[in-house]
């Protein structure tokens, strides 16, 4: 880690054994063999939530979950948990929503745009 924001919820705090304490948030960047007070914006070159890697970029956008139905029942009904799973845990982590489809439910797939594909 060379940068990190400290102090939504503290105002001190032990970094790699410097005490620091604070009043409002700040951003801190390792520099050699310390951390000091960031002095200048974040890098484009930088790792931050706006440069996340593939993931992080798939889930900014509004995304479906789709399972698949053309296998035995009890398959299907496996399927359906999984994608029930993988919803819920999206939802419980905060980062949004996605709709769970059959493959073979074209009311609900009507409304993906296949362009974004």
């Amino acid at each position: 880690v060379k940068r990190m924001r400290i102090g939504d919820f503290v105002k001190l705090a032990n970094v790699d054994g410097s005490l620091i304490s604070f009043k409002e948030p700040i951003e801190l960047c390792h520099n050699e063999d310390a951390w000091n007070v960031c002095e200048r914006g974040i890098d484009v070159r930088e790792r931050s939530p706006g440069t996340s890697g593939p993931l992080g970029q798939a889930l900014q956008k509004p995304f479906y979950i789709i399972y698949g139905s053309h296998g035995s029942e009890s398959d299907t009904i496996a399927f359906r948990a999984i994608a029930l799973y993988i919803a819920n845990l999206l939802y419980m982590a905060g980062d949004g929503y996605a709709p769970i489809c059959a493959d073979n439910d074209r009311d609900c797939l009507s409304g993906i745009s296949q362009s974004t594909w």
